[in-house]
């Protein structure tokens, strides 16, 4: 009996179970998916260093993270004449933009199976995605423009562009209008506030290092607190398991 229950217990998923592709993936599959899991860590990576780059070269921020901080400070600065104000345009487009296509791709050659593995699996989102996959055609470009807005899921959406079939120009298109139109509301603040903004800035470097390093020791801070609040999770799973198997053994000694 107890044999028999621990069979019909589900597995835990296994790295291949979890992987967006089907059978052996290529290189460009593996590349693919490292280059989409390295996006995030980069971003977090760079969280440190913002403080100095913000203030010192808010351009070159623009363009590594796409930050809306690094644009409004870069605008901040082309209102005080320091800073041409097309390249501050330019360099909040591209650098807001430049990964998106990444998912599009990996929507294009996964499809739900990618939806899966972004959302933790097949939940609430999958079923939203599944509807979201029957749209007509032309709505879709409407969806990666809106994307951008505040609360919208943004990769989801543009997974879902590709796997529904949306050219990869149509896509670029839409995307490039909606990452357009947020860093012209940017940078139209980020201009009007000329040197007020730019005196802001210029607190926030004489304050830099000790920002970074709390921001250093508030992600540390936080990775050890997951760490711990998992591991006391899977204490209280295992714990209540040997229950359940010492009464289980029981029952059927008797």
């Amino acid at each position: 009996m107890d044999t028999t229950k621990r069979q019909s217990q589900p597995e835990q998923p296994t790295w291949r179970d979890l992987a967006p592709w089907e059978g052996t993936p290529s290189r460009g599959d593996k590349l693919l998916l490292a280059m989409i899991f390295i996006v995030p860590a980069f971003y977090l990576l760079t969280y440190p260093v913002r403080p100095f780059l913000v203030a010192e070269q808010p351009v070159l921020l623009q363009l590594l993270v796409g930050s809306k901080a690094a644009t409004g400070a870069a605008a901040a600065y082309a209102g005080i004449g320091q800073l041409p104000l097309w390249l501050v345009v330019v360099a909040g487009i591209v650098g807001m933009a430049k990964f998106d296509w990444l998912f599009w791709l990996a929507g294009r050659k996964w499809g739900l199976r990618m939806v899966e593995l972004m959302t933790g699996g097949p939940s609430g989102r999958r079923k939203w995605a599944d509807r979201l996959q029957n749209l007509p055609g032309w709505l879709m470009p409407v969806l990666v423009v809106a994307s951008r807005l505040p609360g919208m899921p943004g990769p989801i959406i543009w997974i879902i562009a590709g796997m529904n079939g949306m050219r990869l120009t149509v896509f670029l298109v839409a995307d490039l209008l909606a990452s357009a139109l947020v860093t012209a509301a940017v940078v139209a603040a980020g201009y009007s506030a000329g040197e007020h903004g730019v005196a802001l800035i210029q607190v926030i470097d004489s304050y830099a290092l000790w920002i970074s390093l709390g921001l250093v020791f508030a992600i540390v801070g936080w990775q050890s607190w997951k760490q711990s609040t998992q591991a006391k999770k899977d204490q209280q799973d295992q714990s209540t398991k040997n229950a359940q198997d010492s009464t289980d053994s029981e029952t059927s000694g008797t």
